[in-house]
Formats: structure tokens, C-alpha cells, sequence
């Protein structure tokens, strides 16, 4: 069994405690306006020179013996290994084998995830990480709908399978100007966070541009091309909706 890699990224700072070693893997079921990483997706060719990233085929015992080559920095630095996409959650059987094998060598292990898959596959895979980096994107569910392709029914109700099982979670909030950034949303959001006690920290992402060379370089058409980063008078007003929540919030970059 095999499973499609387009990036593994080495001492990532913003997956998960400690230095990790981030695996991308590739495909995705949501399809966001404001996608990042268009590498993952299911319709470019691995042999398009157009595509930056270099996809592999991994067997979950060759992945482990690359991401175990970094042990040494997880040791010293209490991180680990974070698996992201894309939806890392499509190669359940897969990841599920190399969840085993890291836990075997006691290296912290997360998933970075939408959280739209049947929930019982979900659930079993949660329960085999120390931590769940779950994306909280669009409450409303007809207008999750229109910017994800997909309703948040699924999503949520796998969100609060996290509570009743108590397994460590930080929520993950990308902000999208016009999107996902407006109060109502937001406020919705926390509503949602306040009823779920396994989460133990929000991050709240600001919008980078970055994705807008990706898209160029892959000659593929960006929904929202030509978006802004929030002011910092927008980023600190955002991060003061949050600032009562009793866990810890935090504003990447």
C-alpha cells in the first residue's frame, strides 16, 4: 500500500509542538476557494513541469524511515510528526499502519485535517494521534457549501466526536478576507469552540498571498487571485473576538 506525497517538509515551527517534520499528501475531497496548496490536487499531472512540487509514492515503511532520519530533533525539541494535504485522512489504511509504527518509537504524531470523512474512519484514526490540528473554516452551512464544494455537516459532526472522546485538539482558522475574516462568522466559530472541550488552542491564519505564484506556475485558475493579508488593525481586532475564549489563541504571523 502506497500513498502520493508532494511535499515533506523538514523543521516546520507552526505544525504542532516542537520542531516537526510536515508530510503533505496528496488529494483533497473539499475544493476551497482559497486553497494553498494546489500540489495536492488529484488532476495535475505528476510529470507536469509546470508543478513545483516533487510528488513521490510512499510505502508507510519507507515514509518512516524518512521521517525517523529527523528523531533527533523531535527528541530535543519535544516535537514530531504532522501529517497534512490535501486531506491526509484519504489514506486512512495507509496512515493508520504508519501511525502504529511512530507510535511504536514514541514520536508525537498530529493530523492537520478538514475533518470530512466518514466518522467512523475519523474517529479511529484520532484516536491512534496525540493531537489533532482541526480546520474550522465556514459556519454557515449553505455558504461552506459554495467556497468548500461540500456542507459542514460531516465536518462538524466529526468536530464534536473530538469532545466526546476528550483527544487534544487546536482548532485552525484560516482567515479570508471577504470569506471566512467577517464577525458574524467568526463569532459563530467560537460558538462552536466554546461547546467542544477537547480544544486546547486556536490559531488564527491570516490570508498569504503566496498561493497566487503557485496557481501562475500551474497555469490553473485562482478563485480569489489578487487577495491582501489583513491590516494589523484587522488581525488585532479578529484576535480580540477570540481573546476570552479559556484557551490559549494564538495570531501566526
Amino acid at each position: 500500500m502506497k500513498a502520493e506525497v508532494f511535499n515533506i517538509k523538514k523543521f516546520s515551527l507552526h505544525d504542532g509542538p516542537g520542531i516537526r517534520t510536515t508530510v503533505f499528501l496528496r488529494g483533497c475531497p473539499l475544493n476551497c476557494w482559497w486553497c494553498h496548496n494546489p500540489e495536492s490536487f488529484r488532476e495535475i499531472s505528476k510529470t507536469d513541469g509546470c508543478t513545483p512540487a516533487k510528488i513521490k509514492l510512499y510505502s508507510s515503511g519507507e515514509l518512516f524511515e524518512e521521517v525517523y532520519k529527523d528523531l533527533p530533533f523531535y527528541e530535543e525539541s519535544g516535537g514530531g510528526v504532522t501529517f497534512s494535504g490535501g486531506e491526509p485522512l484519504l489514506h486512512s489504511r495507509f496512515l493508520s499502519s504508519l501511525l502504529d509504527k511512530l507510535h511504536e518509537t514514541d514520536i508525537h504524531t498530529a493530523l492537520d485535517t478538514s475533518g470530512y470523512i466518514q466518522p467512523e474512519k475519523f474517529i479511529n484514526l484520532a484516536k491512534k494521534t496525540d493531537l489533532v490540528l482541526f480546520d474550522l473554516k465556514v459556519a454557515d452551512p449553505a455558504e461552506h457549501k459554495k467556497y468548500t464544494g461540500v456542507s459542514n455537516e460531516l465536518i462538524l459532526e466529526n468536530f464534536f466526536q473530538l469532545s466526546k472522546t476528550k483527544i487534544n485538539t487546536f482548532v485552525r482558522i484560516p482567515l479570508i478576507p471577504g470569506i471566512t475574516d467577517n464577525e458574524v462568522n467568526l463569532l459563530k466559530l467560537k460558538e462552536l469552540i466554546l461547546k467542544n472541550n477537547a480544544v486546547k488552542q486556536v490559531d488564527l491564519l491570516p490570508y498569504n498571498e503566496f498561493a497566487d505564484s503557485k496557481y501562475k506556475r500551474l497555469n490553473m485558475n485562482h478563485q480569489i487571485m489578487g487577495l491582501k493579508k489583513q491590516s494589523d488593525e484587522k488581525l488585532e481586532y479578529i484576535n480580540n473576538i477570540f481573546a476570552n475564549l479559556p484557551v490559549k489563541v494564538t495570531l501566526r504571523g
